[in-house]
């Protein structure tokens, strides 16, 4: 770490002036000893090949340039005599509950998490030129960090996140920060009530739960009835039939018959949420996620959400309401999601003021918390919010746009996303002379090979930006040949 710093600092110097200050403090020191204790319990004690695995995660990855990479690695093999050994691409598997990616592993969720301003990213794929960068988001994941993911544009910043939470089964909510972005917009403010806004929130919360249970009561050694799951859904698709019939004609009667439904279709929940969690079965599925409306207490989530949906009028589902005029206070997508245990990924972070982003450093800390003090008091009291132990931060930005805070950066891990070096067939016939006296025989071999069709052309031996275009075109079904040649030299 002090070479590291020295080097960094170092009047005239070239290392790591791309992305500087850089920060290598303590708090780096005891996230290495972290990660590489627990990487050395999975191999056995083996803690020279944990110190080696996890230095890339905490200080390679971070660096954005290949001549700072390479020099972090002389500095490492200076500092520990030799250099750190090389290794395999990362594997991703799902074993035992949990995500594995590399000698990263963290709990999985539901696996039928949705992302909340996402749009459709169903046909996520995994590169091979990103599969360090994921682990390093991984292990990060495992340890509750803030994650930094910089990178030019269209580099997979955004992608990386959403192929992460969506492998893990986490829910995701996506928020775009522009200049204008002020703290109102990630922890809340005062709005005029809407009964219709508290209806859409009790139908969110009851969705998770009802997505939780299913996950659990659907595993091979559940003991839950199919009919019971069946029930809960049917009795779900009738209230949502229900309220498209409230929604064409606004009437009392189709307003009570919607929140009987509603009403129906929690007791169903509440059914399923009972037989799921008398089962047998090790999943962690948090089947009473979402926002159970405060001081719940032991209260079971399909009590609490009943006793909301008995609070809700008429007016929840269209017509005038007679609390027009009143405003309370609706938290904002940060605050929810620290309360609820979800993922937020903050786009384009450095182009909203720092002071913005500064104001979540509390809650970033080992235990922290946050004071909301702009909801006024509660009970006399100020609103303390602690994050849930599920809540996961990322941040993803442009560094041509700037960086974030140094305050910020210190309170996360960075992961730059440096595209794989770039390599054109072209070039390697206008290589340097031949080693080889021979040189018919070169060219007749080098003809020989551009000659073979696509598919059958040896893979390069150094992994290549084009490996990860190419991928991206099978996967989107353009056949091998000329058409995807051409596709992958365009979009070099």
């Amino acid at each position: 770490i002090g070479s590291l710093a020295d080097a960094s600092k170092e009047v005239g110097g070239t290392f790591a002036r791309a992305g500087a200050p850089w920060e290598f403090n303590l708090r780096d020191l005891l996230r290495w000893c972290d990660i590489a204790g627990k990487v050395a319990r999975v191999h056995d004690g083996d803690f020279d090949r944990a110190i080696d695995a996890t230095f890339e995660t905490l200080f390679s990855q971070k660096l954005r340039t290949a001549a700072d990479r390479a020099k972090c690695v002389q500095l490492f093999a200076g500092s520990f005599g030799r250099s750190p050994r090389a290794r395999p691409p990362p594997a991703v598997s799902l074993r035992d509950g949990n995500l594995h990616v590399g000698d990263a592993s963290f709990p999985c969720g539901s696996f039928d998490a949705k992302s909340v301003g996402a749009g459709d990213h169903d046909s996520l794929g995994l590169l091979r030129g990103q599969l360090p960068a994921l682990e390093a988001a991984a292990h990060c994941c495992a340890e509750g960090w803030m994650t930094i993911v910089a990178g030019p544009a269209a580099s997979g910043k955004t992608s990386l996140v959403q192929t992460l939470a969506t492998l893990a089964g986490k829910p995701l909510r996506q928020v775009a920060l522009t200049a204008a972005t002020d703290t109102s917009e990630l922890l809340g403010s005062f709005e005029q009530k809407e009964p219709s806004r508290d209806r859409a929130a009790l139908e969110e919360d009851a969705t998770s739960a009802l997505r939780g249970a299913t996950a659990v009561a659907l595993c091979i050694q559940s003991s839950v009835p199919s009919v019971t799951v069946e029930t809960a859904w049917c009795m779900w698709s009738a209230y949502r039939a229900a309220c498209e019939a409230a929604a064409e004609g606004v009437g009392a009667e189709e307003a009570d018959a919607a929140k009987r439904a509603l009403l129906a279709a929690i007791d169903a929940l509440g059914i399923l949420q009972s037989s799921a969690k008398k089962s047998d079965v090790n999943m962690d599925v948090d089947m009473d996620a979402g926002d159970v409306g405060g001081d719940a207490g032991d209260e079971s989530l399909a009590s609490s959400l009943r006793k909301r949906a008995a609070e809700l009028g008429p007016e929840a589902w269209g017509g005038v309401s007679p609390a027009a005029g009143r405003f309370d206070w609706v938290d904002g997508v940060l605050l929810k999601a620290a309360v609820r245990g979800e993922w937020v990924l903050l786009d384009n972070a450095n182009l909203c003021s720092p002071t913005v982003l500064d104001r979540l450093n509390p809650l970033l800390e080992i235990g922290g918390s946050l004071l909301v003090s702009e909801c006024g008091m509660r009970d006399g009291k100020p609103r303390v919010i602690t994050a849930h132990p599920e809540f996961r931060l990322f941040l993803a930005l442009d560094p041509r746009r700037g960086e974030v805070s140094r305050a910020m950066r210190n309170r996360g891990v960075e992961v730059f996303l440096m595209p794989p070096e770039t390599s054109s067939p072209t070039k390697a016939l206008r290589a340097s002379p031949e080693k080889n006296t021979d040189a018919s025989t070169s060219s007749t071999a080098e003809e020989g090979r551009l000659a073979l069709p696509a598919p059958m052309v040896m893979p390069p031996e150094r992994h290549t930006i084009e490996c990860d275009l190419a991928a991206v075109l099978a996967a989107a079904g353009v056949p091998a040949g000329p058409i995807r040649a051409a596709m992958t030299a365009a979009h070099r």
